[in-house]
């Protein structure tokens, strides 16, 4: 036997883990890891999601990442983008993601190969209505007009 000692007033016993209906919810990354799948055996990254609401808070939803799939990437990409990554073009370790919130858009995969229905992650947005936008980049100064010097003078009229 091990003691525990746990209250567990204030918590909630679940049901049952049917997944959250189709739709939107806030969430913050909270657990991340680097694993092989098992049916193809390509590394990828697992995330964790907490919801935040607007209903269903503290439900767990799940997203992999194949690192060799160019979709999976691109979706990951979005995700380290929208949750506000100081570098999203490069991701060294999954945990710099965690504590990032963000908005997904939820749906239904359906039962298969015996396993039940399951949640899938579609899209990943901004909070609050942001646009995902590219970073800015710092356009040249414009160039100033330089004074003729001999060297730069045509030595011909049609040398111009």
């Amino acid at each position: 036997m091990a003691y525990l000692g746990q209250s567990l007033e204030g918590y909630q016993a679940q049901e049952d883990f049917a997944p959250l209906p189709p739709g939107t919810y806030e969430v913050e990354v909270v657990d991340s890891d680097v694993t092989m799948a098992k049916s193809s055996g390509n590394k990828m990254a697992v995330f964790t999601f907490n919801v935040l609401g607007p209903t269903h808070a503290n439900r767990k939803l799940f997203d992999r990442f194949v690192i060799s799939n160019d979709v999976a990437m691109s979706r990951l990409k979005t995700l380290a983008t929208v949750v506000g990554h100081k570098n999203p073009n490069f991701i060294r370790d999954t945990e710099e993601l965690h504590g990032g919130k963000c908005s997904v858009r939820v749906k239904i995969d359906d039962a298969k190969d015996g396993y039940e229905p399951k949640n899938a992650i579609v899209s990943f947005k901004p909070l609050n209505g942001k646009t995902l936008s590219p970073p800015v980049q710092e356009s040249p100064a414009p160039s100033q007009p330089q004074p003729e010097t001999e060297k730069s003078k045509p030595k011909f009229p049609w040398e111009k």
